[in-house]
């Protein structure tokens, strides 16, 4: 009887040292599948994006120049911000979280013909690129950036406070 006891008390001291172990590891495969959820959100987001500059080009599609205000849903920024918070992602309206870039289709080297500019809020002209709009045939590319911060502590301890999430488009100007 005092043989059963023992065993007892020690599948207690094992239960006590290894349920942190198995919560850690629950909890980090949560945050990795937060982090994998948050990732295709985001480039579901950057492919809106791309393909909204691609069939609607406008030379105010910057909309807003105001990093904290949503982008007009009328501009490549607002299709962005817009798909990313029916998700519940925030995706700062500025030049490093949301750029977009028109190259020149008929060269070779895909020379870089216009710009989205932040501070003056719409698409400038690059290299001589002397037509009003892109071509078609001419490739938006499209970028964005997001940061995502783990919510368990000893995780991110172990990667860092957050990390970013980034994701590209390239569409074909029609």
């Amino acid at each position: 009887m005092t043989r059963w006891r023992r065993r007892r008390g020690q599948s207690l001291v094992e239960m006590a040292l290894v349920t942190p172990i198995i919560v850690f590891f629950l909890f980090g495969i949560t945050d990795i599948g937060r982090a994998y959820y948050q990732y295709t959100v985001l480039t579901e987001a950057v492919r809106e994006g791309a393909r909204y500059a691609a069939v609607q080009w406008s030379n105010n599609g910057a909309g807003s120049n105001s990093k904290l205000d949503p982008a007009p849903f009328a501009s490549v920024q607002g299709q962005i911000q817009y798909v990313a918070k029916t998700a519940g992602l925030t995706i700062v309206n500025n030049g490093t979280n949301i750029t977009v870039i028109y190259l020149d289709g008929t060269d070779a080297n895909l020379t870089q013909c216009a710009h989205w500019d932040f501070a003056t809020g719409a698409i400038v002209q690059d290299n001589g690129y002397a037509l009003t709009h892109p071509r078609t045939g001419d490739l938006v590319k499209v970028h964005a950036e997001y940061v995502f911060r783990p919510i368990v502590p000893i995780l991110s301890q172990i990667t860092g406070a957050a990390f970013t999430l980034k994701s590209d488009a390239e569409v074909r100007v029609e």
